[in-house]
């Protein structure tokens, strides 16, 4: 019987059925991991951009404030409660980076199954990202919503005033009358200041809650065959790699057994 050779090549091509079978283990557990992957994916983009800045708060929100609120997962768990979906489950699917072509807007990614799933994460991690950040205002807005409560009674105060000034003063005559009318003119001054607290603080709120406007959701598609392919490669490769493991033990038993 001629020799196969010596060493670990020889080993090798004495071994080489073992090496198959390795290789086409390797393969099978590949595609059995493989074959419920989707042949196509979709990725869903949401654009957020910071409208301007607000006029009250000291620290205003930008775009970073929104690219570091999608990494939380106290904001991904929010955006999956927001669908109905267990808190972990957008981990890994989502992400926001700011658009290069115009810093004033963030655009959020959401990957899923379908193209309607990949538009809805996109949104939910958006809106859940600009929602955790208007929360650092809510001492703010709540101020100014108390001001606007506190002259709107104030100003139905003063209107109510001012129409039981007017009968009077229809009824008045001589001095009278005049006191009257300079007590209408110093009620309207009141209710013009009082309307003006009221405009002002409903602007502020509107700058804060309307700086971050949610624009184009769109969608992308992309089929993953390369990356079923790849795995099937990785899987014969580390299948090989045992397989001349198993030869190489194997031939040290032999030769350590025939030393014996």
């Amino acid at each position: 019987m001629a020799q196969q050779g010596s060493g670990f090549a020889g080993a090798v091509r004495r071994g080489w059925v073992v090496v198959l079978v390795a290789m086409l283990v390797g393969v099978g557990v590949a595609y059995v991991m493989t074959r419920e992957m989707p042949t196509t994916t979709f990725t869903g983009s949401q654009r957020v951009t910071i409208s301007g800045t607000a006029a009250g708060p000291q620290n205003p929100p930008g775009p970073d404030d929104l690219v570091g609120a999608a990494t939380l997962s106290i904001v991904r768990r929010s955006a999956a409660e927001s669908l109905g979906l267990e808190p972990g489950a957008l981990d890994g699917l989502v992400a926001a980076k700011t658009d290069s072509g115009d810093r004033r807007t963030v655009i959020f990614t959401g990957k899923a199954g379908s193209e309607d799933e990949a538009r809805a994460y996109a949104r939910a991690i958006a809106q859940a990202s600009a929602d955790y950040i208007l929360r650092r205002f809510d001492v703010y807005l709540a101020v100014q919503d108390e001001i606007v409560t506190r002259m709107s009674a104030r100003k139905a105060e003063l209107e109510t005033r001012e129409r039981e000034l007017k009968a009077a003063a229809a009824k008045a005559t001589g001095a009278e009358r005049g006191a009257y009318e300079q007590a209408i003119v110093a009620n309207r001054n009141q209710l013009f200041n009082a309307t003006d607290a009221i405009a002002t603080a409903e602007n502020a709120v509107r700058q804060v809650r309307e700086s971050m406007v949610l624009g184009e959701n769109a969608v992308s598609k992309s089929t993953t065959g390369g990356l079923a392919l790849s795995a099937l490669l990785q899987g014969a490769l580390v299948g090989v790699l045992v397989g001349l493991s198993v030869v190489a033990i194997r031939e040290w038993l032999r030769t350590r057994s025939v030393a014996d």
